[in-house]
């Protein structure tokens, strides 16, 4: 039936690829199996490593655009009949074969079947492919080691009917909803049709409430840069009008503007310095506490720090210059005599 489904959906305008899986990334359903290499010494009871176990249909990483980094994909070719076969993820080929390519090796794990989730017997696979990493639960820290069967090579009953289909589409993946509806049900009418949305939507339903805690802490640090900046600029121009006369006296000496500007700015920058480091090293300490709400960014993005400080410097030289350059503008005389 999935293959009826599979080539009807295939027929619908629109749609580049299809394929299914049986959890789909960031679905909150990560089943994590252990795992042993054949040839090396067994772990203790309980300390074999774990891998995050998903079974795909042939065409899924190409449909949802997850790079093959060695070997190849699954293929039809990859029945009960063939041999048993795996594709890992980039974290796993890197722990147990570092530096090497895994291709051609052998990975033994015990797969739980529906009739059966504890006396599974240990089964032999080879691996024919890497795939890059991808985020199965959510966005924090490194994806898990991971490996992937295939479809056609897994006779249980759960995998058999519990797939999800993913469809890569050429046009809004929206447009085409009632038109995949249509799709499956020319197969079955009686099939029912759930979750059928666009994998951003899914990810957003399971990320709500860290994008809302990452917008609250945005917001607030927005303003509180906002607040420091105006209280920046007001110290230091207030501390800068205040030596009015001193500016009056060096200009009535013959100090060029440059050298008063270049008095005021050193004298100004200096502690601006030290509070940029000071609030620098408190930030890097405070970033294990904001990684969770991250992605694509790391905590400690060294052009969030770059930019950040350039715009207080930069405060703190307008707070600085406009008030000196007034002075200098200013009629010396009436600088002395002021105050």
């Amino acid at each position: 039936m999935f293959d009826r489904v599979s080539d009807a959906l295939t027929t619908v305008p629109g749609v580049e690829r299809v394929s299914a899986i049986n959890h789909l990334p960031i679905s909150g359903d990560v089943w994590t199996f252990g795992y042993t290499i054949p040839g090396r010494a067994a772990p203790a009871p309980g300390q074999e490593p774990g891998a995050v176990y998903r079974v795909v249909r042939p065409g899924y990483f190409a449909t949802m655009q997850i790079p093959l980094l060695r070997g190849r994909e699954f293929s039809d070719r990859d029945n009960a009949q063939a041999a048993r076969v795996v594709i890992v993820n980039e974290r796993l080929a890197r722990h147990q074969w570092p530096g090497r390519n895994p291709v051609g090796e052998t990975l033994q794990a015990r797969v739980p079947s529906a009739d059966d989730r504890v006396n599974v017997p240990a089964k032999r696979f080879t691996i024919i492919g890497v795939v890059r990493n991808v985020h199965q639960s959510d966005w924090t820290g490194d994806p898990a080691e991971e490996f992937y069967l295939p479809y056609l090579q897994r006779a249980d009953a759960w995998d058999q009917t519990h797939l999800a289909f993913v469809v890569r589409t050429r046009v809004d993946p929206r447009s085409i909803f009632a038109a995949v509806g249509t799709a499956v049900r020319s197969v079955d009418p009686h099939v029912a049709i759930s979750d059928l949305m666009p994998m951003e939507e899914i990810i957003g339903d399971k990320l709500w409430r860290s994008t809302l805690s990452a917008v609250l802490l945005g917001s607030f640090a927005a303003i509180a840069l906002v607040l420091a900046a105006v209280g920046i600029y007001g110290v230091i121009s207030y501390s800068v009008r205040q030596r009015r006369q001193e500016i009056g006296i060096r200009m009535a000496l013959g100090a060029e503007s440059s050298d008063v500007l270049s008095l005021a700015l050193r004298e100004s920058l200096g502690p601006a310095f030290a509070g940029i480091a000071v609030g620098v090293v408190l930030s890097l300490g405070a970033t294990r506490w904001l990684a969770s709400l991250l992605y694509g960014v790391a905590a400690t993005d060294p052009w969030t720090f770059t930019i950040v400080s350039t715009g207080l410097l930069l405060v703190v030289c307008l707070a600085t210059v406009i008030p000196a350059w007034r002075a200098i503008d200013a009629n010396v005389l009436n600088a002395l005599r002021d105050e």
